[in-house]
């Protein structure tokens, strides 16, 4: 089982994707030398880190579900910016003096990891955590997952 998640933990001192996609692959071909790939699973973020930032300074950092992320961009009217590299929306917004800001993981995103899965002939994907996803998760792996 390779946990493919925590790119960007609680404690750390910038804020980033949770498992950016180019990490994640990068995890993938590293763990392929020593590991069959008809033997590996990938493992798959449910959950996104929600950090507050204060200048250049991460004051608040904390893991949110799926469908908190969405509640916050229906209450926030956030910016999204595609980061091309990490495969994921970047999704901020001023809360007075502090930034707020998470890496979206959406049916995009959890569709790009189980191809992941399949271009590395993987033998499946698992997820962290069950019951922060939304429903439609699971529709997107089942028809995504060779």
């Amino acid at each position: 089982m390779l946990m493919a998640y925590d790119e960007y933990y609680a404690s750390s001192k910038t804020a980033g994707s949770v498992a950016s996609l180019d990490w994640t692959e990068d995890s993938i071909k590293k763990t392929l030398n020593e590991v069959s790939a008809d033997k590996l699973v990938l493992g798959i973020p449910f959950y996104m880190r929600y950090f507050e930032v204060t200048g250049t300074k991460v004051t608040s950092s904390k893991a949110i579900s799926m469908q908190t992320a969405y509640d916050l961009i229906q209450a926030n009217n956030p910016t999204y910016t595609y980061m091309e590299s990490d495969g994921q929306y970047k999704i901020s917004w001023k809360s007075g003096n502090k930034t707020c800001i998470f890496w979206l993981e959406n049916s995009d995103t959890i569709a790009k990891r189980v191809q992941l899965a399949n271009d590395h002939s993987l033998a499946g994907v698992a997820s962290r955590r069950r019951g922060l996803e939304v429903s439609k998760i699971w529709s997107v792996i089942n028809e995504n997952l060779d």
